[in-house]
């Protein structure tokens, strides 16, 4: 059964996520964080994945991620929704475009310990 606490982290995460405010979202990350994207790609540790985010709000203007469904335990968490966004590459700009999505959130003591795109 989920916990609504750890639950409310996992949303205090899209919400800041989608507001694109990398310092305070990043201050939800464990030292350790992992980050999995859907082609298996990993990035490990809070201040590469700023870096990462940093990089990816410039490349993909406008993305965010709209939650339909959570489901979870304690601590492991499985979103399923949607991303959106505009723009990618080779995509112009002002192409919108949205794609169902699933993630899969970890939290350890009050913050977000693995972030994996894909779910799985």
């Amino acid at each position: 059964m989920a916990n609504d606490r750890t639950e409310s982290i996992v949303r205090d995460f899209v919400r800041l996520f989608n507001e694109r405010r990398v310092d305070d979202l990043s201050e939800l990350l464990t030292d350790d964080h992992l980050f999995v994207d859907a082609l298996g790609k990993t990035i490990r540790g809070k201040r590469s994945m700023k870096e990462a985010w940093d990089k990816y709000f410039h490349m993909v203007s406008a993305y965010s991620i709209e939650i339909d469904e959570i489901e979870g335990t304690a601590d492991r968490f499985d979103i399923r929704g949607r991303a959106k966004g505009a723009g990618r590459e080779g995509v112009p700009q002002s192409t919108p475009w949205e794609i169902p999505a699933s993630w899969r959130a970890v939290v350890r003591n009050g913050k977000i310990a693995e972030w994996r795109v894909g779910g799985e």
